[in-house]
C-alpha cells in the first residue's frame, strides 16, 4: 500500500477553485507511508503550469512547532525546522484545468516521523503541516485514539449546558496527553468548531499543528453553523436559518477536502462518514440529518469483502444503550435518513464497530452483531472530559477503553 488513501478519485475532493492550495494530503487527511513508497499530491492551482517533473519541487520538513495560547486564541509563531528532505518528482499530471497530481518518491532511508509538506512551482510555495508520516511498516495491532467534540470557539458562550469554559486550553492539554501516549493516529469525529468563522477555524488548525501523530478529521453538525448570533441551544431555531454549507469552505480548503473517505492501516479498515447537519428538531434535542442516498452504495462498496471494518461519524446510529432512562430506545440525537439501512448494512457486512460522538457522553449498544460506541467530548463533558483508545488485535477483534482526564483540565 503506497499510502493510507482509498478515496483515489480526484473529483471526490471539494475543488474550491477560488483558492490555490495542496488539496491532498492535508493536516486533516494525511498520508502515512513506508520507505520506498510513492507520495501522491493533489494540487488546486492555476492553469498552464508545467507538467515536466523538473518544474516542481517537493520537500518534507520536520521541526519544533511554536504555538502560543492566550485570550481564547492560538497563534502559530513558526516552526524551527531541523531536517528538510527533497523528494524526487517522478510524474506530474494535469487532470483538470485547475488540478494537478504530483507523484514523488519516498527515500528508502526515511526517518520515522511526522512531516510538513512543501511544494514549489512557478515561483509559488504551498505548505501543509503534519501532512505526511513515515513509518517503517504498518503494525499488526494498530492502536488509535478517537476524539470528539472539541467545540473550538465555545468559550464563554451562553449555552444552557456548560458556560465559561476555556475549551482551547482544555483541548491543548488533551493534545499534550495524546502526544505523550503516541497512538498510531487520531480520528476527531466532528464538532471541531462550535460555529464556523475564520477565527475558530484558524484556532482549530493551529491546535491540530500541535499533534505529533497523524490526525484524520470528520465534520459534525456544529461545523455547519455559519454564525453564533443565536442564543441558547440551536435546535430552538429552524435548520435553514441555522446552517449553511458555505460554513464548511474553510474546512474543505484548509483542513480536509473530503466529506467522506476511507483508509487502511495494517489490518484496520476505517470508513469515515459525514452524518450531516441537524434535523427533526424537538425542544430539547437535535437529530442528525443522516446519510445521503449516494452515501449508501459508496459505503457498501468500501465495506464489501472487508469484515471487521470500523466506521466513524459524528452522530450515533443508535442510543438504545443510553444510561438515561428517559432516552432509552428513543434514539434521540441519532441519524435520521437511511438510519435503518445503515444499521442493516453494517450487520450484513460484519462491521466490527461504529464510533460516534455528539452526545458528550459514553454510551454503548450492540445490535445485529455490531458494536455502537459514543465518545465523550474532549472539552465539554463537564468534569469528565475524555477520549477513547482503541487497539485492534491481529487475530481479530479489538479493545476500546475510555480515558478520563484526572480533573476538569
Amino acid at each position: 500500500m503506497d499510502d493510507t488513501r482509498l478515496e483515489s478519485d480526484p473529483a471526490a475532493a471539494s475543488p474550491c477553485p477560488d483558492i490555490e492550495r495542496i488539496t491532498s494530503p492535508t493536516i486533516g487527511f494525511p498520508s502515512i507511508l513506508t520507505p520506498g513508497s510513492k507520495l501522491i499530491i493533489d494540487m488546486c492551482i492555476g492553469q498552464g503550469l508545467p507538467t515536466d517533473a523538473s518544474g516542481w519541487t517537493v520537500q518534507i520538513s520536520r521541526g519544533v512547532r511554536r504555538i502560543t495560547i492566550g485570550d481564547g486564541t492560538t497563534v502559530d509563531e513558526g516552526t524551527y525546522y531541523y531536517d528538510t528532505i527533497r523528494l524526487p518528482v517522478s510524474e506530474v499530471v494535469n487532470y483538470d484545468r485547475f488540478r494537478y497530481r504530483v507523484d514523488a518518491q519516498i527515500p528508502q532511508d526515511s526517518q520515522t516521523d511526522l512531516y510538513d509538506l512543501r511544494v514549489e512551482v512557478d515561483g509559488k510555495e504551498f505548505t501543509q503541516e503534519n501532512a505526511v508520516q513515515f513509518i517503517p511498516q504498518f503494525p499488526s495491532e494498530p492502536r488509535f485514539c478517537v476524539m470528539s467534540d472539541p467545540h473550538v470557539g465555545f468559550r464563554g458562550y451562553p449555552c444552557i449546558d456548560i458556560s465559561n469554559i476555556d475549551e482551547i486550553s482544555i483541548f491543548a492539554r488533551g493534545i499534550e496527553e495524546i502526544n505523550s501516549v503516541r497512538p498510531d493516529f487520531v480520528i476527531i469525529i466532528g464538532d471541531l468548531v462550535d460555529w464556523s468563522c475564520h477565527d475558530n477555524w484558524s484556532n482549530l488548525r493551529n491546535l491540530l499543528k500541535m499533534f505529533q501523530t497523524p490526525v484524520f478529521t470528520l465534520m459534525g453538525n456544529h461545523d455547519y453553523y455559519w454564525d453564533n448570533w443565536w442564543v441558547g441551544y440551536p435546535p430552538m431555531l429552524p435548520a435553514p436559518v441555522r446552517s449553511d454549507p458555505v460554513a464548511l469552505r474553510f474546512y474543505f480548503r484548509h483542513i480536509n477536502p473530503l466529506p467522506r473517505f476511507c483508509f487502511d492501516y495494517g489490518p484496520l479498515h476505517a470508513v469515515c462518514l459525514d452524518s450531516g447537519d441537524d434535523a427533526v428538531l424537538s425542544a430539547v434535542e437535535a437529530y442528525g440529518s443522516g446519510l445521503t442516498d449516494d452515501d449508501m452504495p459508496w459505503l457498501e462498496s468500501n465495506l464489501e469483502g472487508r469484515p471487521e471494518s470500523f466506521i466513524f461519524m459524528h452522530h450515533p446510529a443508535t442510543r438504545a444503550g443510553c444510561d438515561d432512562a428517559l432516552k432509552r430506545h428513543a434514539n434521540t440525537g441519532c441519524i435520521t435518513k437511511n438510519r435503518q439501512k445503515f444499521m442493516d448494512l453494517c450487520s450484513r457486512l460484519d462491521v466490527a464497530a461504529v464510533f460516534s460522538g455528539h452526545e458528550h457522553a459514553v454510551e454503548y449498544w450492540a445490535e445485529g452483531g455490531v458494536d455502537y460506541h459514543t465518545t465523550p467530548s474532549i472539552t465539554r463533558s463537564g468534569e469528565r472530559n475524555g477520549y477513547r483508545m482503541v487497539t485492534v488485535a491481529a487475530t481479530g477483534g479489538y479493545e476500546a477503553e475510555v480515558i478520563w482526564h484526572p480533573d476538569k483540565m
